[in-house]
């Protein structure tokens, strides 16, 4: 959950500052700093690109491919 929020703040901080962002998402400054230093884990990275994946697959089936089906491609 809070990787998504950091993720949010990176895309709006060319917009509103970092501190207002934080506290209106009740994030506490000093983690965003902090996450700001981590390296995503392998982990972390591998979901990233096996639901960019599932993203594609679905589509190209025209919506009709469930986990099964996708699992197997």
């Amino acid at each position: 959950m809070d990787q998504e929020i950091i993720e949010h703040i990176n895309e709006e901080k060319a917009h509103y500052p970092v501190q207002m962002t934080c506290r209106v998402l009740k994030l506490p400054k000093s983690r965003y700093y902090q996450a700001a230093h981590i390296k995503p884990s392998v982990y972390y990275l591998e979901n990233q690109h096996i639901t960019e994946r599932i993203r594609e697959i679905h589509p190209e089936s025209d919506c009709r491919y469930g986990a099964p089906k996708i699992h197997y491609l």
